[in-house]
């Protein structure tokens, strides 16, 4: 493995005369694997992680998304060892893996994807820390997001990019999504601690972002997550801005856990008022490591992501 700098990604990256397209497998034929190169950020150290790998995707759509397709896969270590994976890729570029050809996509997008996860993850590092301290309805409540890294289909023509997380064994749930809907609470309570984490990213962001789009599998982990930020900069296609901040707000519900946190109570806000915030959080950002804001989201994108 190696730390990657900022052309970690651009063409010096990639193969100048890549190998044929992986063999379609047929009905009784198992797929082959085949080399990838796999970026994975490590978000405490702002960093890229390059490492070469194997996968060996299955090449049938098992689920489709708003935005992406899904492919089943297995994730193959370096001593062969195989983990069932999940390999994801814009729907506009799913010809160039089924059938060759050029991707359609920006790979900057999956990057983008990738980072998302990241960063949903360390506010759910801090939310799982101040609900222990609680105690009380916060006790043993925690979240995840499944790690999701970038790979780069070397074998194949076209420059292919797409994310591979592991894949989640359960019964899926979507609680929440980018606009403000949500579901109705379930009697294990997973939609109120997905409500809540939502309010907490706002809350401890100082407003500034928003972790929403939540979904996964019950007791397990989150996948696919969105991040609203106040300027609607960043986080990929689905960042709705303070629009989507907004919506999520009209349709939350401040519960227990939110209470036993001690999240203020959201209030509207003037122009005025956001300036002024927005003004502290600069000098509190420019004196210490706080949580990711969009600034500090966009200086690590253009370190560190230039395609």
């Amino acid at each position: 493995r190696r730390r990657v700098g900022g052309a970690m990604a651009s063409e010096a990256a990639a193969p100048s005369s890549p190998a044929q397209p992986a063999a379609s497998a047929g009905p009784s034929t198992p797929p082959r694997s085949e080399q990838v190169i796999k970026y994975t950020y490590i978000a405490s150290e702002e960093r890229w992680e390059e490492e070469s790998g194997r996968v060996r995707v299955r090449p049938e759509v098992f689920a489709r998304g708003g935005m992406r397709s899904c492919f089943p896969c297995d994730d193959i270590d370096s001593e062969g060892g195989a983990t069932k994976a999940v390999l994801k890729l814009f729907h506009d570029d799913v010809p160039a893996l089924l059938r060759g050809g050029n991707a359609v996509c920006d790979p900057k997008e999956y990057f983008l994807e990738s980072m998302c996860s990241a960063v949903a993850d360390t506010y759910a590092q801090s939310f799982n820390r101040e609900a222990a301290r609680a105690g009380g309805v916060a006790a043993g409540v925690a979240v995840a997001f499944v790690p999701v890294s970038v790979v780069y289909l070397i074998e194949r023509p076209g420059r292919v990019f797409g994310t591979v997380e592991p894949m989640l064994v359960g019964s899926y749930k979507k609680h929440s999504d980018n606009d403000g809907h949500r579901d109705r609470l379930g009697e294990d309570g997973e939609d109120e601690v997905a409500q809540a984490f939502s309010y907490f990213s706002y809350v401890r962001s100082n407003n500034l972002l928003m972790v929403c789009d939540i979904q996964g599998v019950p007791g397990g982990a989150y996948t696919d997550p969105q991040v609203h930020s106040w300027d609607g900069n960043g986080f990929g296609a689905g960042n709705n801005g303070r629009q989507g901040m907004e919506r999520f707000l009209a349709s939350f519900s401040y519960n227990l856990l939110c209470e036993a946190l001690q999240l203020p109570r959201a209030k509207e806000e003037t122009d005025e008022e956001m300036a002024k915030r927005l003004q502290e959080v600069e000098v509190q950002t420019a004196r210490e490591d706080n949580d990711w804001t969009t600034a500090r989201y966009q200086d690590t994108l253009d370190q560190f992501m230039r395609l």
